[in-house]
């Protein structure tokens, strides 16, 4: 999700829906993604309600505004739900692609059940710092991308003490 779909919210401003760790984060803080993974469950089944779709739409858009460095409510974001949900539903599954490059990365089985990230917050700050990151760069990095730098940069280290240990 290296670029991020537009979203036109019904206040008339535009806003990137991009997953990075300050939406994952934010997502997470109001219960998003566990009700994301109900939804998923329940529409499997045919039974999920629209009032859920609507309260997932609501936490999805908070998290994707708050990312954006914006400061918003629970309720001011529920009022700029676009009134279609379609564009939201692509970045659902954009974020979907995203937690399955991360699942495969991480080498997890069983791509189809529903998976909630679980992130160790100060491990990774630590790791962002360490390669000389701020907070606000850190928030607005994706997680695989984050993944991929990191691991470039441990092999860099690990490259430098072999030069000068041997």
């Amino acid at each position: 999700m290296n670029k991020g779909k537009m979203i036109k919210l019904t206040d008339g401003t535009v806003i990137e829906a991009k997953m990075n760790f300050g939406t994952i984060y934010y997502l997470d803080q109001i219960g998003g993604a566990k009700l994301g993974q109900k939804i998923s469950k329940l529409e499997k089944d045919g039974k999920a309600a629209d009032h859920d779709k609507m309260t997932f739409a609501a936490k999805l858009i908070y998290a994707m505004v708050r990312s954006n460095g914006r400061k918003v409510t629970f309720d001011e974001a529920l009022q700029l739900v676009p009134p279609d949900p379609s564009d939201l539903l692509e970045v659902v599954k954009a974020y979907q692609n995203e937690v399955d490059k991360i699942k495969k990365k991480r080498g997890i089985e069983d791509a189809d059940e529903s998976f909630q990230l679980e992130i160790d917050w100060a491990e990774y700050m630590v790791d962002a710092r360490e390669m000389g990151m701020s907070e606000e760069e850190f928030f607005k990095t994706c997680p695989v991308f984050f993944c991929e730098q990191y691991e470039v940069y441990c092999r860099k280290k690990r490259e430098e003490v072999r030069a000068l240990y041997g």
